[in-house]
């Protein structure tokens, strides 16, 4: 069974580990980056763009605009989440996505909307290279990603985002350096939607999972990775949420912290 059923099945609330952790693989969105803040600096450069982009027109329901932009590519991933023979490849995904995005924004805010694919891919091209994304560090971020790099464990970035994107922000911070890697679906060729994710990038680095810890603030992605035998530690999550039971004090392999500010010292639970 894997370490989720045994939890679930309560057969062992404790264990000890032979194994000491090589690894920590942090998610970016919600665990490094502040993703509200940081998105309100986005939707402001956002605007100022479209301001230029169109002089002679005033976007209407901007706010709508960009909320139904995000709710709009939210499910695109479960069209491809049952099976991979439909999938196109990331990069056709990517098109897709960004296609869909700006339709919906533009149209939802009363601006022009480019006609035909190529025209749409042009548009967001140049929006992604003149709106630049802004990294606002969640608590305790800089400070920890700083420490453990001195630990010798070896940090990689696990990110549903773009590789592209994520290293920028990180590059701008001055901390993707302290990085082996960055991994993002692009560069996996692979969506942030299930254990396969994440067996990629085992796969790409070589670790052995028993020796890796993954930290993240979505219940999903935690769950994924106890499935593949690895270490979690939630951020800001509850513990039933990610193990579907009721909370113990002894779940070796799954932790909690508020913030990031106490991953280093949860980490040493690990036999850090």
């Amino acid at each position: 069974p894997t370490p989720v059923q045994i939890l679930l099945r309560g057969d062992i609330l404790s264990r000890s580990y032979t194994k000491r952790l090589d690894a920590v693989f942090f998610d970016y969105e919600g665990t490094l980056n502040d993703s509200l803040q940081s998105g309100s600096l986005y939707a402001a450069g956002l605007s100022g763009y479209l301001a230029r982009r169109f002089p002679d027109r005033q976007a209407t329901n901007y706010g709508r605009a960009v909320a139904a932009a995000m709710n709009a590519t939210r499910h695109l991933p479960e069209q491809f989440a049952g099976s991979q023979e439909d999938w196109p490849g990331y990069a056709e995904y990517r098109r897709r996505e960004l296609r869909l995005w700006l339709e919906t924004l533009l149209g939802v805010a009363g601006l022009p909307v480019p006609a035909g694919a190529e025209a749409l891919d042009a548009f967001a091209a140049d929006l992604v290279s003149n709106v630049v994304p802004s990294f606002v560090p969640t608590r305790g971020a800089v400070e920890a990603v700083r420490s453990l790099s001195e630990t010798g464990l070896r940090l990689y970035v696990s990110s549903g985002a773009t590789t592209e994107y994520t290293a920028r922000c990180l590059r701008d911070a001055g901390l993707l350096e302290l990085f082996a890697e960055v991994f993002g679906p692009d560069k996996l060729d692979t969506l942030k939607t299930g254990t396969g994710y994440y067996a990629k990038c085992f796969g790409a680095t070589g670790v052995d999972p028993a020796r890796v810890c993954i930290v993240d603030d979505s219940p999903g992605p935690l769950r994924w990775a106890l499935q593949l035998g690895a270490r979690a530690i939630g951020v800001g999550v509850e513990l039933e949420h990610v193990l579907g039971r009721e909370p113990c004090t002894t779940c070796p392999d799954f932790k909690v912290v508020a913030h990031l500010g106490e991953l280093t010292a949860t980490l040493s639970k690990f036999n850090v």
